[in-house]
């Protein structure tokens, strides 16, 4: 965009970033409201303390055992303010709508003050960190950290949208910067060193048909005609990655060019996949490389949206009194004043030793060949490493669970003959092959996610699988909630026994209806094995042992009694 005209602002350059601290708010309040949503909606029957798959009560429970009944101790272990309460869903819901609240007003006002960002971060650090399996992606520390260093982006306590003498302080605009060269360069090097079809340029042959939560433009992209469209988006997927990130600290016209490229780059990934909200997260520090001078020309371009003429003059105010506070001696302030400005100082100079300190482990992690990747060195996250999608899957697996209703079935050869209906999950691809692909983002289903992940590992190492099945044998109300649709027959009874199977998922090659409407078929599936062998029903011993061993069973007494030993679960997982 070309620079707005100087006469007619009256200043010589807008070259700060006031307009910048906007858009960041509301962009970050738009996060953490999808953030917040996600959890009021799905938190009591993943992790809820009453019914949830896997209840956070019994993690807090752990690590109070662990801390010898020190709160304190336990807390530093699990950060989360819910040591503070009683352990009920009710507060779990408390605070994700305490949540939803604080996160309306940088959204909606694009303004804050520093308790209003506090809260949010603390708010949402004490979910994720009782959150267990179900909160143990990277964009949830990713949130975390990008929350934590915008505090300084505010004001101590007057929430003003241009505030008065406060310039958007340097630190979190070259925090930003580093969180979004760590988070690149980290995608980047993990690629490099993990498959090789990054290397031979054939990973995204496979990625459209094999990521999380495909889309209907997945679907068309990955059917596109020739391999070398897919070799050169790999390529062009390294220069994003490798090379565009150092932009980030080059010069303004670069820099701003630098931003221009990862906010296409994310734009993209948003738009050809359900990717939860790790774009649109990772589209807020790239907000920093763009100073008033070129928002204020994007807002030109679009005046039907934006009062620009009432945008020059506050802009025009704020520059000419940053310009006479510098030029003039400043009289000498009063002595809370005072001790405020040195005080606001002194804790931007800690934050900066703190973010170098932090660097140093996260740096060392970039060049180890035994990267990490989506970790953290501390409890509070508050500096963390990066990258995804190191190993890309040549084929789309998928587990599918089915219950039958009929009262003479049996396991074994015998159940083939049985009456097997499916459960169809939100999102993920299960049911009908017909089923188009969903369109979902910032808001995601965690436990469509986690299914994708347990695709490609055994029953044994995801018992939470094991508790949804022993819910869904129970008809739990809960569990079918996390559901789009169950067997009509749920509505009445629960099913005399629950299987697990694995398919193998592949895009139709050819599509019957015409452009999208949805008629025809968008996948094709065909059977694999059996994720575990036979099925489950409540009659079994082993299964209830084994619920009762991770402490999931509702009685007190099969919730004392299930406060196991790791050798102990282990046991029950070798018997069920």
């Amino acid at each position: 965009f070309p620079p707005p005209p100087r006469e007619e602002m009256g200043v010589s350059q807008y070259r700060n970033y006031y307009l910048t601290r906007v858009l960041f708010l509301r962009s970050l309040g738009l996060v953490y409201f999808a953030a917040f949503l996600v959890s009021l909606n799905q938190n009591r029957a993943l992790i809820g303390a009453e019914d949830g798959l896997v209840p956070y009560d019994a993690s807090l429970r752990r690590a109070l055992a662990r801390a010898g009944g020190d709160k304190l101790a336990a807390f530093l272990e699990t950060p989360t303010i819910l040591w503070l309460f009683d352990w009920t869903d009710a507060n779990l819901a408390h605070i994700a709508r305490a949540g939803l609240a604080l996160a309306l007003v940088p959204l909606l006002l694009g303004r804050a003050n520093v308790p209003i960002l506090a809260a949010l971060w603390a708010l949402y650090m004490s979910i994720v960190n009782v959150g267990g399996p179900f909160f143990q992606f990277g964009w949830e520390m990713q949130l975390l950290e990008t929350g934590f260093w915008s505090l300084a982006i505010a004001p101590l306590l007057k929430p003003d949208k241009y505030p008065k003498g406060f310039p958007t302080p340097p630190l979190v605009i070259w925090a930003m910067r580093w969180l979004l060269f760590r988070i690149m360069i980290g995608a980047g090097l993990i690629k490099l060193r993990g498959d090789g079809c990054w290397k031979d340029l054939t990973c995204m042959n496979y990625h459209y048909q094999t990521q999380p939560v495909p889309n209907p433009l997945s679907y068309f992209l990955h059917t596109l005609p020739g391999e070398s469209w897919h070799a050169f988006e790999t390529a062009v997927n390294h220069v994003v990655e490798l090379v565009a990130p150092i932009l980030l600290f080059c010069p303004r016209d670069a820099r701003v060019f630098g931003g221009l490229i990862q906010v296409g780059f994310q734009a993209a990934l948003i738009a050809s996949g359900n990717l939860s909200f790790l774009n649109w997260l990772t589209i807020v520090p790239a907000i920093t490389c763009f100073d008033d001078d070129f928002l204020l020309a994007a807002m030109e371009r679009v005046p039907l949206l934006f009062d620009v003429e009432k945008t020059k003059r506050t802009l025009a105010r704020l520059y000419d009194e940053d310009n006479e506070q510098s030029s003039r001696p400043s009289p000498r302030p009063k002595r809370s004043p005072l001790i405020l400005q040195y005080a606001g100082k002194g804790i931007h100079v800690i934050l900066f030793c703190l973010l170098v300190g932090l660097s140093r482990p996260v740096v060392e992690n970039l060049y180890r060949n035994s990267q990490v990747m989506n970790a953290s060195f501390d409890r509070f996250k508050l500096l963390n490493t990066y990258g995804a999608f190191g190993t890309i899957s040549r084929e789309r697996l998928e587990v599918v669970i089915e219950g039958t209703w009929d009262a003479d079935w049996q396991q074994g050869t015998a159940a083939a003959g049985a009456s097997w209906h499916e459960y169809v999950f939100k999102c993920k691809p299960s049911g009908s092959t017909s089923e188009r692909p969903c369109v979902l983002g910032p808001y995601h289903y965690r436990l469509d996610w986690l299914m994708w992940f347990a695709s490609f590992g055994s029953v044994e190492n995801n018992p939470w699988l094991v508790h949804l099945l022993y819910k869904l044998l129970e008809n739990s109300e809960e569990a079918r909630g996390l559901l789009k649709a169950c067997p009509a027959q749920s509505e009445e009874s629960r099913p005399q026994a629950i299987r697990a199977s694995l398919y193998k998922y592949e895009f139709a090659s050819a599509k019957k209806g015409q452009e999208g409407t949805g008629e025809g078929d968008w996948w094709k599936r065909t059977f694999v094995r059996d994720y575990f062998p036979g099925a489950l029903t409540l009659q079994q011993p082993a299964l209830k042992r084994y619920i009762a061993a991770h402490g999931w069973l509702k009685t007190d007494e099969a919730k004392a009694s299930g406060e196991a030993t790791g050798a102990r679960v282990e046991s029950q997982r070798e018997e069920l």
